[in-house]
């Protein structure tokens, strides 16, 4: 018998045993879900970050010992990040770890047995020691230089020139003064015939890692669409500023870019900002080009089941695959889901609010109980990589819409318009797993029909149907 009956009761007794300092994203309706956060101080840039994250769950039957035991295997140990997982029949912890230099205790999984007095660990990975990173580039001119050796035009200009969107920091002004921070501009031929400029920031800086595009943000923010091109300790912004570019303009330059530095692409919109250029909605997603560069005409992997399954494609691979190849994932639904995610992509700040309505957060419950027979169905029916697809694409690490990841990785976080992308986020996720499964909820009895029905009602009630024939 356990004595653990909602995921806010784990919480605080973990909060009391000094194990988490403080809640992560909010607690369910239900009280069956919350999540909570230990920070630590990197050795390396000093800073605050997160030593770890943890998952709380419980649910309302007791299951058997074998039966939870599959079910996170199969919800959770393909993240690597998912470190330890700590279980009992009716509740159960997902320890994933914080940036890569956060000291983890190595006894961490007994410690959190510990603190609760019951339950078992079904996993545990190594506990990676902290590490930094090798600075790539000791001065902007080393990087602009790659770009030059590659054949791409590059001429330098004063800050003054390229700061019209924004406001610099002065250290930014001290950046540009000991050769960490370039502005620039890139000439290039676009559309056929046609010579295009664009302006770029290079910042370098060896203490952010992987956050050096939000740091770049907060010291010199921008209030015209950008695209970034970014890996530890290094960030190229491409600016829309006085060249009246497309969305397609600004991700091409950062296409080019990303062929000769590797990194990963991120679409970025100034605060206050409630849209998107379309072409970000739809493309502006994180693909590593190490992963992707020469595998096939354009740049593609060719994505199957199989292939996800051996980890040998990624989910950013499935989002930049060609329509023929999402079928494989998605099924019957593929065309379907083409058209959800880019309007997911595009949702503004006020019609994500509107899934934060009483109506709406008044089902929350019968929706998540709805949700876990649908999970179950998912398994039954072969389409488990799918569903774990479609929970990835609609989870809180999502980059798109793009207010809500700057919202959670903003210094600090903005707590109210997170909850707003959550409630959004959970509602977007129950319609996407029913569109995963309607030709079988629609087909399967009553409640299966009454699920599909209650899963997409809130996404229905602010977009209309999730599939053309639904009433």
């Amino acid at each position: 018998m356990t004595q653990y009956w909602t995921a806010q009761r784990i919480y605080d007794v973990l909060y009391r045993a000094g194990l988490l300092e403080a809640q992560g994203e909010p607690s369910s309706a239900d009280d069956m879900k919350t999540q909570g956060k230990r920070y630590d101080s990197s050795p390396y840039s000093d800073d605050d970050i997160d030593m770890y994250v943890i998952d709380i769950e419980v649910w309302q039957d007791e299951l058997d010992t074998l039966v939870v035991q599959d079910r996170l295997v199969a919800q959770h140990f393909a993240d690597e990040t998912c470190l330890v997982c700590v279980a009992s029949t009716r509740w159960a912890l997902l320890l994933r770890q914080g940036p890569p230099d956060a000291a983890i205790p190595r006894t961490i999984d007994q410690e959190l047995l510990s603190a609760l007095g019951e339950g078992e660990v079904l996993w545990k990975r190594p506990i990676p020691a902290p590490h930094w990173f090798d600075m790539r580039f000791q001065a902007a001119e080393e990087l602009l230089a790659e770009l030059e050796g590659a054949g791409l035009l590059v001429s330098r200009c004063e800050l003054s020139d390229l700061a019209d969107g924004g406001e610099p920091d002065d250290y930014i002004v001290e950046s540009v003064e000991d050769g960490t921070f370039a502005p620039v501009e890139l000439t290039y031929f676009g559309r056929p015939g046609e010579m295009v400029c664009v302006g770029l920031h290079v910042l370098l800086d060896e203490h952010w890692g992987e956050h050096t595009p939000a740091w770049l943000n907060q010291y010199f923010p921008w209030f015209d669409d950008y695209v970034t091109v970014s890996d530890d300790g290094w960030v190229v912004r491409v600016l829309s500023q006085a060249f009246d570019l497309t969305g397609d303009d600004l991700l091409l330059v950062a296409e080019k870019i990303q062929s000769v530095l590797g990194g990963v692409v991120r679409g970025g919109l100034s605060e206050g900002q409630d849209d998107k250029p379309a072409a970000l909605a739809a493309k502006a997603r994180s693909v590593e080009a190490p992963d992707t560069r020469g595998l096939l005409p354009e740049n593609r992997r060719r994505v199957t089941v199989a292939a996800l399954e051996a980890g040998e494609v990624s989910l950013a691979d499935v989002l930049a695959a060609p329509s023929p190849e999402v079928d494989a994932v998605y099924g019957p639904q593929a065309h379907f889901f083409e058209a959800f995610f880019k309007r997911l992509w595009r949702t503004t700040i006020s019609e994500a609010q509107l899934f934060s309505s009483d109506a709406i957060k008044a089902t929350a419950h019968r929706r998540a109980e709805a949700q876990e027979r649908a999970s179950q169905l998912a398994a039954f029916v072969g389409r488990t990589v799918a569903w774990q697809i479609v929970v990835q694409q609609t989870g809180p690490s999502v980059t798109s819409p793009l207010w809500f990841a700057q919202a959670r990785s903003s210094v600090p976080a903005n707590e109210p318009l997170l909850r707003v992308g959550y409630s959004f986020l959970f509602s977007a996720q129950c319609a996407a797993q029913a569109l995963l499964l309607r030709d079988l909820l629609l087909n399967n009895g009553e409640l299966a029909r009454a699920d599909y029905s209650l899963l997409t009602w809130p996404w229905r009630s602010v977009f209309g149907p999730v599939h053309p024939e639904d009433a």
